[in-house]
């Protein structure tokens, strides 16, 4: 269930079939929390290039898909790293995230 709670959106499933567990409902919000900041961090992204590279021309496209692959990436290595830490009975802290989870 540690693991499962940073994987993309299936942070809901141990958040409503383990809610009385405080271990795993942190991981979960924590979990849930840094998947909406990434897809938040996406859409943001998709504006930004799009009027970017509608204005500038092309060239700077293949740079822009570098970069927003390389977001995703990042996404991925960090909930990964989580997942790890979680296993091992630790806690990985975001800033405004983990505090978020800190209150439920």
């Amino acid at each position: 269930m540690l693991a499962l709670s940073y994987i993309y959106f299936l942070g809901v499933v141990p958040l409503l079939v383990k809610k009385d567990d405080r271990e795993i409902k942190w991981h979960a919000i924590n979990g849930l929390g840094l998947f909406a900041a990434y897809v938040i961090i996406q859409v943001v992204w998709w504006i930004v290039s799009d009027l970017i590279i509608g204005s500038a021309g092309c060239g700077l496209g293949v740079a822009f898909s570098f970069l927003s692959c390389a977001i995703g990436i990042g996404y991925i290595v960090v909930f990964i790293m989580a997942i790890l830490k979680a296993v091992r009975g630790q806690r990985m802290r975001f800033p405004l995230i983990s505090d978020f989870a800190d209150k439920a």
